[in-house]
């Protein structure tokens, strides 16, 4: 398991991985990045490190990027809900 990981923005919401063990991986980034360096502690949760260079150790960027997320991942569901919820064509009783 890796101990840290590295993002850095490549293109436009495309996001490069780089793992302490030398793993490198492109992929599709949900929202615009920053730079940001994460660590894993002792039971491999997240450490927030660094993000930009001008938002070094600052947990109101952290928080923010949280919230960010936990709103993405609240409204996907929502719209989920709300395709489950459509009322289906009634069908005739005979």
């Amino acid at each position: 398991m890796p101990r840290w990981w590295r993002t850095t923005p490549t293109l436009e919401n495309t996001v490069r991985i780089v793992l302490s063990d030398g793993a490198t991986y492109r992929m599709k980034a949900a929202y615009p990045f920053k730079f940001v360096t994460q660590q894993l502690d002792d039971r491999n949760n997240p450490v927030y490190v660094s993000s930009s260079l001008d938002d070094l150790d600052d947990e109101n960027y952290r928080r923010r990027m949280e919230a960010e997320v936990q709103r993405k991942e609240r409204e996907n569901s929502l719209k989920f809900a709300a395709k489950l919820n459509k009322k289906r064509p009634a069908t005739k009783q005979q």
